[in-house]
């Protein structure tokens, strides 16, 4: 005769590992990735000329629309008819010369700092990224496990400030 076995708790392990993707993407890849190009366009602000301060100013780190599970963060510099302030107390960000600085123009060399700054992090930024990965995915890991129900079979107390053994 067939033994029945009823199992608590498989529903919430079930739509738990269901969105662990989504968590991990969240919460696991985009801190590291966007810690990693904030180090790039802190570089290249310290790179970049300094004359009025506009175009340091002008760098920032914009996230590009998509899909949570794709991180993808752009260094760029603010420049257009939308960053142009006209009237009494604005501040006018618009550096729309930062590609005659970078690329040089016919009559005026070029002093890249941009594609430098990437150059020179690209190593750094890599192994931050790595590290910070690991470090979240420990933490969603035990979030989710203490979200399926406290089942002991399934999770353990949780503490944010508690990590499993890492190599930093």
């Amino acid at each position: 005769m067939p033994e029945i076995v009823n199992v608590q708790g498989m529903s919430q392990l079930s739509n738990a590992l269901k969105r662990l993707p989504l968590l991990i993407a969240k919460k696991a890849l985009n801190g590291p990735v966007l810690t990693a190009a904030q180090s790039i366009r802190d570089l290249a602000r310290v790179k970049a000329p300094m004359d009025t301060g506009r175009l340091r100013r002008a760098i920032v780190v914009k996230r590009i629309s998509g899909p949570p599970e794709k991180a993808q963060y752009i260094i760029a510099v603010k420049h257009g008819i939308s960053y142009m302030a006209v009237g009494k107390g604005k501040r006018n960000d618009d550096a729309y010369y930062w590609t005659f600085i970078e690329f040089g123009t016919a009559t005026q060399p070029k002093r890249p700092f941009l594609r430098p700054s990437f150059e020179e992090m690209k190593r750094t930024c890599l192994d931050q990224i790595v590290a910070g990965i690991r470090l979240n995915i420990e933490d969603v890991a035990l979030e989710t496990s203490w979200h399926i129900g406290g089942n002991p079979a399934f999770s353990r107390s949780y503490d944010p400030g508690q990590r499993l053994g890492r190599v930093v």
